[in-house]
């Protein structure tokens, strides 16, 4: 009677592997829920939220962990839920948060109806200064968690589709496998319990090292390691003062991937941002897992990189070297530096053709001068900023 239990159970066991194996391969395109256009130029993605009857410009953060609404609309969202609580924002500073029930508010079609709360905070500390945009909202990972959202960097698209966990009885014994190669290389994410929701993937540094990242889009900057990778990680330029908390690695791997002289910022957490995955076509497979990346016409190229001179606070493009961010508040802006400004020479460099390995490597540190002088363009007009070197830092921890 024993082995002809045993000889069911083998039976069955046989069968369920068949089946399985027979779902291998590519697997049916999922349905389109929403598809919506964002600006490639502006460095984040930018999506409508509607919201009592007017769409607000809201960014798609999967590096938040909750959905976040602007303080300056708290007043249409009703009776606050929960007493104020201090979060933790990027880069460790603190801000006061309130929670208010999920309100009616839609994405296109999508609408906010399955999140439980939603924060209310002053969305400009949150970005950690002023920005020419004024976002009045997040869109974090718990309304993105149940989509496929693909993001076509090439393009300026984005895609929702309809979430499914394919899975199956014994999908634990086999290989994971690429059931959408037209979405290009899949890479295995992983949402750890201390993660609060956030997908991390690991990649590969020089020397064998492997590294945890979050994957980020909300996270402008460059790239980031956490402090003791960052000090371990060689640097293919040398140190200087200005640039202390920056390194570029000569190679860096992800999956099939592979980079080279990718700039990396010092951080409490290593991270994986938006100028790093636009330069691919990528699509978030968040109930199963998965990202898909494929590359995008800009793979080859530096992405834009943006080079904070702290307490001066404006930031520049690597490539373009134009001025993109700049707070109304700072000393910067006090001394006549505006949007799109085109840098193009720091003291006596012409920095105009350089890549951002040589302009991170200049030497002004090292001149006499107790000043740097920053030239820009604005139309024909040309014209001249100096700054105390005191007064330009590197970024803080």
């Amino acid at each position: 009677m024993k082995k002809k239990n045993l000889c069911i159970v083998f039976v069955i066991i046989s069968v369920c592997f068949f089946l399985s194996g027979c779902q291998t391969g590519q697997t049916k395109t999922p349905e389109v829920l929403a598809e919506f256009d964002f600006s490639i130029d502006e460095g984040k993605v930018i999506l409508p939220v509607q919201f009592k009857g007017q769409k607000y410009p809201f960014l798609f953060d999967t590096g938040a962990t909750g959905t976040i609404f602007d303080d300056s609309l708290k007043d249409k969202l009703g009776n606050r839920f929960l007493w104020p609580k201090t979060a933790t924002l990027s880069r460790g500073r603190k801000a006061k948060i309130e929670y208010y029930r999920h309100p009616d508010a839609n994405l296109g079609p999508l609408k906010f109806d399955d999140l439980n709360l939603i924060g209310v905070l002053d969305c400009d500390l949150w970005f950690g200064s002023k920005v020419p945009i004024k976002y009045r909202g997040i869109i974090g990972m718990d309304f993105l968690k149940k989509y496929i959202v693909q993001i076509d960097f090439d393009n300026g698209k984005v895609a929702f589709f309809k979430g499914k966990q394919e899975f199956n009885l014994f999908s634990m014994f086999k290989p994971q496998e690429n059931t959408h190669p037209e979405w290009g290389i899949a890479i295995q994410m992983e949402n750890p319990w201390y993660s609060n929701k956030r997908y991390f993937v690991t990649g590969n540094l020089p020397d064998n090292t492997k590294a945890e990242f979050l994957i980020d889009s909300g996270w402008y900057c460059t790239n980031a390691l956490k402090s003791k990778l960052f000090k371990k990680v060689k640097n293919i330029i040398p140190d200087n003062a200005v640039e202390q908390n920056y390194k570029i690695v000569n190679s860096f791997s992800l999956g099939n991937f592979e980079y080279e002289n990718i700039l990396f910022q010092k951080n409490n957490e290593s991270i994986l941002g938006y100028g790093f995955l636009s330069r691919h076509i990528v699509t978030f497979d968040f109930p199963n897992k998965l990202m898909y990346l494929k590359k995008g016409k800009d793979y080859d190229k530096q992405p834009p990189i943006h080079i904070i001179l702290e307490d001066t606070r404006f930031t520049i493009n690597s490539r373009s070297h134009a001025v993109e961010i700049i707070d109304p508040n700072s000393l910067a802006y006090e001394k006549g530096i505006r949007e799109k400004d085109v840098l193009f020479m720091i003291n006596h460099y012409d920095i105009s053709s350089l890549n951002v390995a040589e302009l991170m490597n200049l030497p002004v540190s090292a001149d006499e001068s107790n000043e740097i002088i920053f030239t820009f363009k604005r139309g024909e007009e040309t014209f001249t900023v100096e700054f105390a070197k005191q007064e330009v830092n590197a970024p803080k921890k």
